[in-house]
């Protein structure tokens, strides 16, 4: 049995470097990521009570769908650029700011806390990528995110208080890093952030629990992030 798995693996492998070609025109990428937790609280009463029931530290999801086109080749070195579609899900539960949404005409005077913070996203990235061989490629990404649309979903308090909120807005600007296997037109990769400056969301860091950065915009916090990436190049 291992005799015939090391012929297909040779096989594949004699193929692959075979290929010798430089990336297509055309990438096609799909990202699944994992983030660890923001759980600043700052001065928040239940502070405490909170962290002590999620004590889990990862917890914010993310998927992400790019399409881009080659602007730059140079040798082993390829640039591309383009645009795609994510989402991300944010876990932990927090007090928010309703009136941040919607008209504080109808907010009712009641705290609440969400678990389930979604984001629709909106990136632009550029991409450099340098193949090490036909089959292993290192890679870099400059990432930013528009944000379109907010979506609460507070537990246990139904339709009243849950909703999609649509906005646009810069959020962030990212720098990934990562390594990718490439065997044909495919590449398997695995990115971590490196880098990650974002604006300061006002709908969980607020005046509720007592945020001292009331004449700041943006910040640079960077909570520990993994994406699996899969491309498909033509």
């Amino acid at each position: 049995m291992i005799k015939y798995i090391s012929v297909v693996v040779f096989l594949i492998s004699t193929w692959a470097v075979g290929i010798g070609q430089s990336l297509s025109n055309w990438l096609l990428t799909a990202n699944l990521g994992v983030e660890k937790h923001d759980k600043r609280l700052f001065g928040y009463a239940e502070s405490r009570f909170l962290h002590a029931y999620q004590s889990e530290s990862w917890g914010t999801y993310h998927m992400e769908f790019n399409v881009k086109r080659k602007i730059f080749e140079y040798k082993r070195f390829s640039t591309f650029t383009g645009l795609g579609i994510g989402y991300e899900k944010a876990t932990f539960s927090r007090p928010y700011n309703q009136g941040i949404l919607i008209d504080a005409t109808y907010v009712d005077n009641i705290l609440l806390h969400v678990n389930n913070y979604g984001k629709l996203q909106l990136p632009l990235s550029v991409n450099l990528f340098y193949e090490l061989s036909n089959s292993w490629v290192l890679s870099g990404a400059l990432v930013s995110n528009a944000l379109l649309m907010r979506r609460i979903n507070p537990p246990g308090r139904g339709k009243k208080y849950s909703g999609s909120f649509g906005t646009f807005e810069w959020e962030d600007i990212q720098l990934r890093c990562g390594v990718n296997y490439r065997i044909g037109r495919w590449m398997l990769g695995l990115e971590s952030r490196v880098i990650n400056v974002q604006k300061i969301d006002r709908v969980i860091f607020n005046r509720i629990i007592d945020d001292p950065r009331t004449d700041q915009t943006w910040e640079n916090h960077n909570p520990l992030r993994f994406d699996l990436t899969v491309g498909y190049t033509w």
